[in-house]
């Protein structure tokens, strides 16, 4: 199936140094240390300030789940003190099902309607379910290219940073070709720097929620 570069977005809400070394503090794969949780949520109120009205009219969405397509499952990491001791972070639940709860959630309440084609049905009865429903307007799937808060090491100083990249694949009815909508943000944070895994975690949410809220707003998803 051919592959279309459809739309790129990348928000950058702080641009980085030029010219500067950049490592994220604990993201070697082979690093040894202490391992710490998170939890990921998005603000009671995310749905109503990112939908405040149907961006979609009721087109039918088939959701094929999020994949991790990042080469290590930390979400940040931190140092206990002048970049010894290093902390790797978690999301538990694991990133995959917050995403894969949260972006169906914002695509049925920003005025789309998903089709059931339960995987668990034999291919005939699911086939029989999905005539019933009414074929799907548009497929959709994302893959998590990005996802850390870290400190980075400059030539002089290391700076809190965090960023988020998702690559969603989009099939629409009655067209065999795929095409992909990345979105992103990148921001930087002092929070990070406090060695303080509760504001490391406000920083993982406030990523969240900043990547989230810029989905409806995508020219890739105008023509739903």
């Amino acid at each position: 199936m051919l592959k279309v570069r459809f739309m790129k977005t990348i928000v950058k809400k702080i641009l980085g140094v030029g010219g500067a070394a950049v490592v994220i503090l604990a993201a070697n794969a082979h690093a040894e240390g202490e391992r710490a949780s998170v939890s990921l949520e998005l603000p009671s109120d995310f749905i109503v300030k990112a939908c405040p009205a149907a961006v979609w009219k009721g087109s039918k969405l088939q959701w094929k789940g999020v994949v991790d397509a990042r080469t290590q499952p930390e979400v940040g990491g931190q140092s206990k003190k002048k970049g010894k001791d290093p902390v790797l972070v978690d999301a538990a639940p694991p990133l995959t099902e917050v995403l894969n709860d949260a972006l169906p959630t914002l695509f049925q309440s920003c005025g789309m309607k998903l089709v059931d084609a339960d995987t668990s049905l034999p291919a005939t009865r699911r086939s029989l379910r999905l005539v019933e429903e009414g074929r799907p307007d548009v497929t959709l799937s994302a893959e998590i290219k990005e996802f850390y808060a870290g400190v980075e090491k400059g030539l002089f100083t290391g700076k809190g940073m965090a960023r988020s990249a998702l690559l969603f694949h989009v099939t629409k009815k009655n067209d065999t070709t795929e095409r992909t909508v990345e979105v992103g943000y990148e921001m930087e944070s002092k929070k990070i720097r406090q060695k303080d895994i509760r504001q490391l975690e406000s920083t993982l949410n406030e990523l969240l929620a900043r990547t989230l809220e810029q989905v409806p707003k995508l020219d890739g998803f105008k023509d739903f």
